[in-house]
């Protein structure tokens, strides 16, 4: 909005949840949408450092800003539902509850990315807990099976750690993405509004690098046993099952060369021979977890990642 214009109760898009008629100051969003938010400026100054700097600069720093009854408008860059989730977590603390099940992760993504701009230091940290039960530093199969029913798409999760620095979240979010067609790793999701989602260029090219070392790790790792099929000692039907193997590992491969690295162990092999095929593979996805940091080239472990997060 010009200086030259002074706003008036039409011209200023009010955000109704977040407009406080005692409020003292308003921040306006400069995209499309353009929300106001009049708002306490003493209790995010007690959140935010950054604010503080801000409603502290010397009055003559804001002489050519526009004013409404009273109230200095600050201009900001950020999209006003980013703004107003973030806000909405400030000022009114049960929207931002602990328990991951209540939670709208697309809110809990906004409130990462303006708490880290913002240098809102707890609120930053409520937002990696809740979204790391979703994206965990330890591994639990079940996140990893059908990455794309995750509540929040994991593009959107990787893009907003890398961004927010959650390094932490990174690993896990990234192995989802790993999964998608390379089709949809260029060209992106399309989101429930229409909108088509990418990966950013550093993410895609950290996937797309890490595809080809962890399609190798489950061919000669993981899935060792049926790429690479041996008889089992107490095998009743080794012939049975090595032939189950071989169709088992053809099937797994897409044409893009991705392998699930979490199939589930076929029924056709016998009783033994998959006792020992589950072995193998949960050895092997402990170890690929301990080393995934190193397969995205984001440091040796994960006690590496929590402190390049907490920084």
């Amino acid at each position: 909005m010009s200086s030259e214009t002074t706003p008036t109760e039409n011209t200023l898009k009010k955000c109704p949840d977040l407009w406080f008629e005692d409020g003292t100051i308003i921040l306006q969003t400069m995209d499309d949408d353009q929300q106001s938010f009049r708002v306490y400026p003493g209790i995010l100054s007690m959140q935010s450092p950054v604010f503080k700097t801000l409603f502290t600069l010397p009055q003559s720093k804001c002489e050519s800003s526009n004013t409404y009854e009273g109230c200095i408008i600050v201009q900001l860059q950020d999209t006003s539902q980013t703004l107003r989730h973030f806000l909405r977590a400030i000022f009114d603390w049960s929207y931002f509850p602990t328990q991951s099940n209540a939670h709208n992760y697309r809110a809990v993504l906004s409130v990462l990315k303006l708490s880290t701009k913002y240098e809102v230091t707890s609120l930053r940290s409520s937002a990696i807990t809740v979204l790391s039960e979703r994206f965990p530093t330890h591994f639990e199969i079940t996140r990893f099976n059908e990455p794309g029913k995750a509540i929040v798409h994991p593009f959107q999760a990787a893009n907003a750690a890398l961004e927010s620095n959650a390094m932490i979240l990174l690993p896990s979010a990234l192995l989802m993405c790993c999964a998608y067609k390379t089709e949809t790793l260029l060209n992106g999701i399309l989101l429930k509004n229409g909108v088509r989602y990418k990966l950013c260029d550093a993410n895609l090219v950290t996937v797309l690098a890490a595809r080809t070392k962890l399609t190798s790790v489950a061919r000669r790792v993981v899935f060792r046993f049926a790429f690479y099929p041996l008889d089992i000692n107490g095998c009743h039907f080794p012939e049975a099952c090595r032939l189950g193997k071989i169709k088992w590992a053809e099937s797994l491969e897409r044409a893009d060369g991705w392998i699930d690295l979490f199939a589930e162990i076929p029924t056709e092999i016998y009783r033994e021979c998959r006792k020992h095929a589950v072995c193998v593979r949960t050895a092997a996805h402990s170890a690929l977890w301990d080393a995934l940091p190193g397969v995205f080239g984001l440091g040796d472990n994960w006690s590496v990642l929590k402190k390049l997060t907490t920084q």
